[in-house]
This record gives C-alpha cells, sequence and structure tokens, in this order.
C-alpha cells in the first residue's frame, strides 16, 4: 500500500501540469452534465399560460346593459368580441315570463357585442300587446351596424366616408387598433374639421 502511494506521489511531482488539467476536465464534465439534466426548459404548460396571458392583455373590456326578462339585469363588464349569448347568460338567463320564440326570430344571437350596447329581452305579454316593437331589439341590420367601423370596415367602406379618399381612408386603418374616435385627429391621423364632418357616421 506504501508502494502504491510513493509511486503515486512522484507521478504527481513528475507530472503536475498533465494532472491538473485531467481534474479540471473532469469538473468541467460534471458540471456540464448536472446542468443540461437538471436545468429542465419551459414546460407546454407555461409556454401556454405565457400565451394565454399575452393575449389576454391585448383583449379590451366593454359595458354592456342589459334589462327586460333576464334574472339579474344590469350593467356587465364584458370582453370585446363576446356575443350577445354571452352577457345574457351572465345575467342569469331567461326569465320564465321571457318570449323565448320572438327572440329566436328578432335576435340575433351570435351578434358580437359592442361598448355602451343596450340589449332588451322582451317578456310574452309585451310581444302579445304590441308594446315592445321589433324595430327596437338589437340586429344585423340597426341604426349601429349603419355606422361605418374604425376597427372593422374595410378601405372602400371608408372611402365611402364624405372627404375620404384612398391615402386618408389606408392612414386611418394603419392607426388602428382605435380606443376612441377622437383618436383620429389626437393621433394626426385626419384634422379635426373633418373628424367633426364624419364623427355621426363613425363607430368603434
Amino acid at each position: 500500500m506504501e508502494d502504491i502511494f510513493n509511486i503515486g506521489k512522484e507521478i504527481i511531482k513528475k507530472y503536475p501540469l498533465e494532472i491538473f488539467l485531467i481534474f479540471a476536465s473532469v469538473c468541467s464534465a460534471i458540471t456540464s452534465y448536472y446542468l443540461f439534466y437538471n436545468v429542465s426548459p419551459p414546460t407546454k404548460d407555461a409556454v401556454v399560460s405565457l400565451r394565454v396571458s399575452s393575449t389576454s392583455n391585448n383583449i379590451q373590456s366593454i359595458y354592456v346593459d342589459i334589462s327586460g326578462a333576464v334574472r339579474h339585469p344590469g350593467l356587465y363588464q364584458m370582453s370585446e368580441g363576446d356575443r350577445i349569448q354571452e352577457v345574457i347568460k351572465k345575467a342569469g338567463g331567461y326569465t320564465d315570463e321571457a318570449d323565448t320564440g320572438y327572440i329566436s326570430h328578432a335576435l340575433n344571437l351570435a351578434q358580437r357585442l359592442k361598448d355602451q350596447d343596450k340589449i332588451y329581452i322582451p317578456s310574452k305579454e309585451e310581444t302579445a300587446s304590441g308594446s315592445y316593437l321589433i324595430s327596437s331589439a338589437p340586429t344585423e341590420n340597426s341604426a349601429a351596424d349603419s355606422l361605418i367601423s374604425l376597427n372593422e370596415s374595410e378601405e372602400n367602406e371608408i372611402e365611402s366616408l364624405p372627404n375620404v379618399g384612398k391615402v386618408t381612408a389606408q392612414k386611418i386603418i394603419n392607426s388602428r387598433p382605435y380606443k376612441a374616435l377622437e383618436e383620429l385627429y389626437t393621433k394626426g391621423v385626419i384634422s379635426k374639421n373633418l373628424f367633426d364632418k364624419i364623427k355621426d357616421s363613425l363607430r368603434l
């Protein structure tokens, strides 16, 4: 045993640099192995969570007033892109008095909500007596839908506005999204004078 120990000491004295380099290489290999196998990449769930969080930050909140024959009428905070069906569900659904037959014909439940929408659900008594007019129900052909949408309308639709040509229409599209109509002139897209001429024909 002592002979082996003496031989080891002689080898160390004779080859100190080589032994140091071998020792350093082994330590480096062990460290690399530990880092490679113990630092795992983000899991699939974590990546999905990040994507959802990022997407959610871009969704705008809107406020919708729903009343009539629903269980919990009132003002509800919804997300941009939600449908009429979703705010009805959030309001507790229809009451027993709701005229569901009328609703299925006059109300498009798949229609997207807009900020400041007013949704009214009529009762059977109201529709039978004629006190609730069909024209008052929100439909795809309502007055609001005839307005030009700053965030959704195509270039040719925007060009139909007074004094708005192809160049201005493209500037309006390039400056999307808008959170308020007034951003058309506060962002410098059009002049205040032109805005005053077309504002009554616009919606978000």
